[in-house]
């Protein structure tokens, strides 16, 4: 995925920490932006496999080994790095849009892609380097991902064929799991990236996912979906184990439910994924980018206007 925006994003100057006075801190953050960067999207692999692979038929052992071992042992860096950053964070900024960033981080480090550094206030990238978070840079990324995501969407098409014709041959055959497995991954693995790195690019980023909740969906439901199966195996089990009695049918009737929301979790990302591919597809006509671009123009005027409300009452709080 990384490759893949490489390549479609052009050569530009990058924006250089050396604008600043130089000191151990930019430094550091310097040369580790691109190795957190690729730790990041291990992490994020990592993700990709436990919701995909690690409750489905003919996981091995090594696979769940695998998959548990990079989880936990690049955690604690994550960990570490988040809050040893808001420590050394620029003190003339906001502390609390930081401390919510490391805290994402701590509890789902591949948000550690694209972040905001915390004393310099920009974004490392692949090829692109340091980079302002803001529209200009979120543009940018919207067309770098365009075609690469286009490809990752137009492959839903035969892997849901292939979920749903082929179940029993799936179900039959260790190899052919593993490769539908693997490819519904990828699929989330190349929108969760996007999506990340789209939502610390622009800056605002609750605004950014209020707005792109198709997005957002695509990222979230595989992964309730596995929540809610680690729940349903789990919680029968526990109950047995303090009551030592066979499960009660009310409580086989509630595990019913779960599997059955379950299985519409799914549902609905398979649809959201179609909805989204049907987008891709149509493009950015003149006519939906005319009411989008009005849309943020209204929004921006009425920030504007919150602003100078709040400032007129500042301003009399001083003269006064």
């Amino acid at each position: 995925m990384t490759t893949a925006l490489a390549t479609a994003l052009p050569d530009t100057e990058p924006v250089l920490l050396t604008r600043v006075p130089s000191d151990p801190v930019r430094t550091g953050a310097r040369r580790l932006a691109p190795l957190m960067f690729g730790l990041a999207f291990v992490h994020l692999v990592a993700v990709a496999g436990l919701i995909h692979r690690a409750d489905r038929y003919h996981v091995t052992g090594f696979e769940l080994q695998l998959i548990y071992t990079v989880l936990v042992g690049l955690w604690p860096v994550f960990v570490a790095e988040a809050w040893v950053g808001f420590a050394v964070r620029d003190r003339s900024r906001r502390a609390w849009p930081a401390a919510a960033r490391a805290a994402v981080v701590c509890l789902f480090p591949p948000a550690r892609l694209g972040l905001i550094h915390p004393v310099t206030g920009l974004i490392w990238l692949p090829r692109l380097g340091w980079e302002r978070p803001g529209k200009a840079l979120l543009a940018r990324l919207d067309k770098g991902f365009g075609l690469p995501l286009l490809l990752f969407a137009l492959l839903v098409v035969p892997v849901l064929g292939i979920e749903y014709l082929w179940a029993d041959a799936v179900r039959g055959s260790p190899a052919f799991a593993f490769v539908l497995h693997a490819c519904l991954a990828v699929i989330w693995v190349a929108f969760a990236t996007e999506f990340i790195l789209k939502v610390q690019a622009s800056g605002a980023a609750v605004r950014y996912v209020r707005e792109r909740w198709v997005d957002a969906a695509i990222v979230l439901l595989p992964t309730l979906e596995f929540v809610l199966t680690m729940w349903a195996e789990a919680a029968p089990i526990a109950r047995l184990l303090r009551t030592a009695r066979a499960v009660a049918p009310d409580q086989l009737a509630r595990m019913g439910q779960m599997y059955r929301l379950r299985g519409l979790l799914m549902k609905g990302w398979h649809a959201v994924l179609a909805l989204e591919l049907f987008a891709r597809l149509l493009g950015d006509s003149p006519r939906k980018r005319l009411a989008r671009l009005e849309a943020q123009i209204a929004a921006a005027e009425e920030e504007l206007a919150g602003l100078r409300v709040e400032a007129d009452a500042v301003r009399q709080r001083v003269t006064g």
